[in-house]
């Protein structure tokens, strides 16, 4: 799987904004990669994939969502996917949210309180 995303993170309002980049290959992340854990950040997305490619909606996205509030935090991901584009944004917002970021947290800096 290659990839090449950049994230962009804010934990709370008015704080500074926390950019990192994965850059990735089949044989995993390289050199150019600055999230704290680049492995780990690699197989979160090459299990939760789905997550950051639009045309490919994950399972259970029609259900409620519980109103259950995860913090304030904020992330955006752009970049490439195997070619693809990606442009997702997420949030700890509700219960939906929260499962979308704690599947991807090591991408986002850190574990799924980050």
């Amino acid at each position: 799987m290659e990839m090449d995303l950049t994230v962009t993170v804010t934990v709370h309002p008015g704080a500074p904004e926390l950019t990192y980049r994965l850059v990735a290959g089949p044989d995993g992340p390289g050199p150019a990669s600055t999230v704290p854990d680049p492995a780990a950040a690699y197989g979160a997305v090459v299990r939760h994939r789905t997550l950051l490619l639009p045309a490919f909606p994950a399972k259970g996205t029609t259900t409620a969502a519980r109103p259950v509030y995860g913090g304030p935090h904020r992330a955006h991901v752009t970049g490439t996917l195997d070619g693809l584009p990606v442009n997702q944004r997420f949030n700890r917002a509700d219960s939906r949210e929260t499962a979308r970021w704690d599947a991807l947290a090591p991408l986002f800096g850190g574990g799924s309180d980050t």
